[in-house]
């Protein structure tokens, strides 16, 4: 029998611990997207939460198929779909009633109340859209002037190099000046 060489045995075991530690990672950006509500914006559109092992493989910066690797197919896999399992039921009691059909919350003059929470977040979405388009015209206007600006300046001290060479400065030699003489009475 071989030995597998100690320093590679202990990179491999690097990896793994490596690999686990990104998937919790990932598990607990789920648990805080749960609790601030974030976690809204991965449902589909008709508001049901689809996660998959493959999303949190994803989102630890995995491969979508890491969990079914042999290594993780028989542990990590089952440990992430048992959180997922908790994860949908933990959603459904939490935000599903919210779902349901709500009357504006935030009192929005254009909302109705057959609008659900999930066309509320879309209508902001939208809404932040646009804020950020008008964002960017105003960020493209001040930087087109702050570039006329580094024009103007680079033009201005190119000027002032060329007239220093033009001219250099001669050095004026300040005498004291000769006293009168003065007349004798």
């Amino acid at each position: 029998m071989t030995r597998i060489n100690r320093g590679l045995s202990n990179y491999v075991l690097g990896r793994t611990v490596a690999a686990v530690a990104d998937i919790e990672r990932a598990k607990a950006i789920l648990r805080r997207e749960m609790i601030t509500g974030e976690i809204k914006l991965r449902c589909d559109d008709e508001g049901r939460l689809n996660l998959s092992h493959k999303d949190i493989s994803k989102l630890a910066g995995r491969h979508w198929n890491f969990l079914n690797a042999v290594k993780h197919k028989e542990t990590t896999k089952v440990d992430v779909e048992d959180f997922l399992k908790w994860l949908h039921e933990d959603f459904e009691r939490l935000y599903c009633q919210s779902l349901v059909r709500v009357a504006t919350i935030n009192g929005d003059a254009n909302a109705t109340d057959t609008q659900t929470e999930l066309e509320l977040v879309k209508a902001e979405l939208e809404r932040v859209k646009a804020e950020l388009a008008e964002l960017n015209v105003r960020h493209e206007r001040v930087a087109s002037h702050i570039h006329g600006w580094a024009l103007q300046l680079r033009s201005a001290r190119a000027e002032i190099r060329l007239l220093r060479s033009e001219k250099t400065p001669t050095v004026v030699l300040l005498r004291p000046p000769k006293p009168k003489p003065r007349a004798n009475h």
